[in-house]
């Protein structure tokens, strides 16, 4: 009777053993045995279905259409209604098209896309919702050279990065609301002047490009309180002078470029900030305020002053005596008579100034 007990406590402590062995083999086979499952691979539209747009495979599922040769809106809403088996592009190109006047909302169908370049045409308008199926797609916006007079709205873009508005007509700059724009393109749009909070609704902005705007003033605070701004480019505009706080850049290297102005005075404290470079040459500038430029100097900025007016009076003293400053300097400025700054006499300043 023992014995016939014994055995059967072996028999249920196999059983068990191999209970658990089959379901360790189980788990074991479930989670290191890799799936079957592979991600569908997707190829361009057939052509004649997008025609005349063209398709272009840049990767596994990564596609470009290209409709710069489309003659309408309609036309571009006929290409962009067809059922694609992958909606999702990475750049869409319009290049040298001055069919499309006006970007409508549903021309581009449901398709979203990283990256828009709409190029060198006659484009007018961009509809408010025109560009509502890449909302959390986008990254990039080129609109470069074409007659848009307002910008699109972009604070429901979630990941956009950049935009380019270079050569439009937009006399307004308008209200800007976006957490990622870091880099924003403006360069020759007849501006004339900026609100004082232009920039307040973009705290990740880092480039900032103002050429030849026709700007005639900067506000004060008007780029003081953007904490990532490290490239400003005001070059080519109307300024004649600079108010307190006007322009506070950050970073580990900053640039500020103001050639080619008409600046005269600047304020002290109107501008702090520059570590890397400084471009104030081809300017109106007869004294050189010790309060603005010292700090710069002392901080290793390189400062470009040629082709200003200087009247090289005691305003400079501050300068001319202190030989590691003047050999700061990145180019060479002279005075009005055509003395240049490091030919200039030294003990002349401790004398009179």
């Amino acid at each position: 009777m023992y014995r016939k007990l014994i055995a059967l406590l072996w028999l249920i402590t196999l059983a068990s053993e191999l209970i658990a062995g089959q379901n360790a083999s189980s788990t074991l086979t479930s989670s290191t045995i890799p799936s079957t499952t592979t991600e569908p691979v997707y190829d361009c539209p057939a052509a004649e279905e997008i025609s005349p747009c063209l398709c272009h495979l840049l990767g596994k599922n990564q596609m470009e259409m290209d409709c710069s040769n489309v003659e309408s809106g309609d036309e571009l809403g006929r290409v962009f209604s067809t059922e694609f088996e992958l909606s999702d592009f990475v750049r869409l190109i319009i290049a040298g098209n001055y069919n499309l006047t006006t970007l409508r909302e549903g021309d581009l169908g449901v398709s979203s896309f990283k990256e828009i370049y709409i190029m060198n045409g006659n484009l007018v308008e961009i509809e408010d919702l025109a560009l509502v199926g890449s909302t959390d797609t986008l990254e990039y916006l080129d609109l470069y050279n074409n007659h848009l007079q307002t910008m699109p709205a972009i604070s429901t873009f979630s990941r956009l990065s950049g935009v380019n508005l270079c050569g439009n007509y937009i006399t307004e700059f308008p209200a800007l609301n976006s957490m990622t724009l870091k880099n924003l393109d403006f360069i020759e749009n007849p501006l004339v002047s900026l609100p004082s909070d232009a920039f307040q609704g973009l705290p990740a902005v880092e480039y900032v490009f103002l050429d030849r705007c026709n700007l005639e003033e900067i506000a004060s605070g008007t780029f003081a309180n953007n904490q990532k701004l490290s490239y400003l480019s005001l070059d080519g505009n109307n300024l004649k002078s600079l108010p307190l706080d006007a322009i506070q850049l950050s970073g580990m290297t900053s640039y500020l470029f103001l050639q080619n102005n008409q600046l005269g005075q600047l304020a002290s404290g109107s501008i702090s900030g520059v570590t890397g470079s400084i471009y104030m040459n081809g300017n109106s500038l007869t004294e050189l305020n010790e309060h603005v430029f010292r700090p710069m100097l002392e901080n290793n900025a390189d400062v470009y002053l040629a082709d200003n007016p200087f009247g090289c009076g005691c305003d400079i003293a501050w300068l001319i005596l202190n030989q590691t400053l003047l050999d700061g300097l990145a180019d060479s400025p002279s005075c009005e008579d055509g003395t240049f700054f490091v030919d200039l006499d030294p003990a002349y300043y401790e004398a009179m100034c």
